[in-house]
């Protein structure tokens, strides 16, 4: 609450060396009034702002061609946050980096080629504690979710994996299907067991076909003549 007894908005710090990353990323956090308290190119910069604004969300790119420490970052950065989250934006579609960044105190890990809606439900839920963490780790529940988990709790990426693995398709079928690597698809897969709560393919597909997300897999569809 602020001074006048109305919820204080949530403020963030933007770091990319792209301007059209960072327009892109603001417009996000606009749409979600969330007031952008400061905006940079450079990482030392980013650090100042945190250091005087002391937001509840720092978005920055790590990852790429920036020439820097990214592990030595996080963590000077973690120790400045406070209670504040951190989004990682990054070029590079590796599982093994997003998990470095996860358990270097990332609240999320959001690939740039991926549609900017993965961005704003990045930020949501980091602000609400939940789903995106290291693997490994128990996720907490955002505020007022539901028992039952709805398709709004995985990104645009992860339904469309979960989608081609439930009517069939193998790893290395969805890797080839959508240009990534196989490790990529597993490291979505296991994110997505996560957050529906299920231990194995079958319960997501499961789940996947009583949400509407797949239709029946080849076996079913050869088993019935179609």
């Amino acid at each position: 609450m602020n001074s006048l007894g109305t919820p204080a908005r949530h403020t963030a710090v933007l770091c990319d060396r792209e301007r059209l990353w960072l327009d892109a990323a603001q417009h996000v956090l606009h749409r979600m009034e969330i007031e952008v308290v400061g905006r940079t190119h450079a990482v030392e910069e980013a650090l100042r702002l945190v250091r005087k604004h002391r937001p509840d969300l720092l978005v920055v790119d790590l990852y790429g061609p920036t020439g820097i420490d990214a592990a030595d970052f996080l963590r000077r950065v973690s120790a400045k946050l406070g209670s504040g989250k951190l989004i990682v934006l990054s070029s590079v579609d590796d599982p093994v980096v997003a998990r470095r960044a996860l358990a270097g105190g990332a609240a999320a890990y959001v690939v740039k080629s991926e549609k900017l809606s993965d961005l704003d439900f990045a930020v949501r839920q980091a602000l609400h504690r939940s789903i995106y963490l290291p693997l490994g780790e128990s996720a907490s529940e955002p505020t007022g979710a539901q028992d039952e988990p709805g398709p709004e709790l995985l990104t645009a990426r992860e339904l469309e994996i979960l989608r081609l693995a439930a009517e069939g398709g193998s790893n290395p079928e969805v890797a080839r299907r959508l240009w990534i690597t196989e490790q990529t698809v597993k490291f979505h897969l296991t994110n997505v067991f996560r957050k529906l709560g299920v231990s194995s393919r079958t319960e997501a597909a499961r789940w996947a076909r009583a949400h509407g997300i797949a239709g029946e897999d080849r076996d079913d569809r050869r088993a019935s003549g179609r």
